[in-house]
């Protein structure tokens, strides 16, 4: 439904799109060499407040309706076979150091899910996972970055997807690239290409001078040991230039050897519409769908033809 919205113009030459992107440092390095690229952040809409006046959401918001149709649209317009996309999804409730509240761990990757915040981090991951299987089934390389001791990876919708194609798990430190924490990324992709931004061990010299704090001991009013960010914390979320100017460099590699699309001679040869009409209709509910199909198929740019329209469900 998406790809039939009239007010979204398609987009040409797509080969690199950016979620989660930050202050975009590694969008404006592919930009710089010549890849079409787009870059998307919950806090690009205070950049368009003209553009937005009376919108309901944040369309860059990947938990509003319109941010998940919106990115699912810059998908949609990446070139097949020849384009890369990197999601750095915001792990603040998947840490280390929130454990004590969220309860999530290896076992129990959902965590608390009474609480607002594990919630809406459960929807972001599920919708990331959909994300991912979108760009798969494009042959589009994808990478979803998160902190070395993050939980996604054991996140069930994630370990689901990851046994029915052939996914990578790389790691690298963020040092190597000049930052200011050595800090280990880890990488859940399906392209083994991306493994080349791993530039070995960290050693001791490259520790040196590495001094800023990122998280702080205290004891909890219930005497428990605790641990909290400091506000140098967000400064990690920022990739360095030089890991930008690495992607640059491995993106002819990334951007054609992509895994794990299904094999056409597999697919179901019927029309598309008698194809969708047949099919199980399901909501995950984690994923909180049901408001983002309404949201699409509720447009006034919605232009489907009659026989896409009787394959759709009348209410969800």
């Amino acid at each position: 439904m998406v790809f039939h919205l009239q007010n979204l113009q398609p987009l040409q030459g797509l080969q690199y799109v950016e979620l989660f992107a930050g202050e975009a440092n590694v969008f404006a390095e592919v930009k710089s060499q010549g890849f079409g690229g787009v870059a998307a952040d919950i806090e690009y809409a205070a950049y368009f407040p003209d553009l937005l006046k009376g919108c309901k959401t944040n369309p860059f918001d990947i938990l509003s309706t319109s941010g998940l149709a919106l990115s699912v649209w810059m998908i949609l317009n990446m070139e097949p076979h020849n384009s890369v996309l990197i999601m750095a999804t915001v792990c603040s409730s998947f840490s280390s150091i929130n454990v004590g509240t969220s309860r999530r761990s290896i076992l129990l990757p959902e965590g608390r899910t009474d609480l607002a915040y594990i919630s809406r981090g459960n929807c972001m991951m599920s919708r990331t996972v959909l994300l991912a299987m979108l760009a798969t089934s494009l042959g589009i390389s994808f990478m979803v970055e998160n902190p070395g001791s993050s939980l996604m990876p054991y996140f069930h919708r994630w370990t689901s997807f990851a046994m029915t194609i052939r996914v990578f798990k790389i790691s690298w430190w963020m040092r190597h690239y000049g930052a200011c924490t050595p800090k280990r990324h880890v990488g859940l992709c399906n392209n083994v290409w991306f493994d080349r931004l791993n530039l070995g061990k960290l050693t001791k010299k490259d520790r040196k001078g590495c001094t800023t704090k990122t998280v702080v001991k205290y004891v909890s009013k219930s005497g428990r040991p605790s641990y909290k960010g400091t506000s140098a914390l967000k400064s990690t979320q920022v990739y360095p230039r030089r890991f930008g100017e690495k992607v640059c460099q491995l993106m002819p590699k990334l951007m054609t050897e992509a895994r794990g699309q299904p094999d056409a001679s597999q697919l179901d040869p019927r029309p598309g519409p008698q194809v969708l009409s047949d099919l199980p209709w399901t909501d995950w509910e984690d994923a909180d769908l049901c408001g983002v199909l309404r949201y699409v198929r509720g447009s006034k740019h919605l232009c489907l033809s009659p026989e896409w329209k009787e394959g759709l469900p009348r209410a969800v």
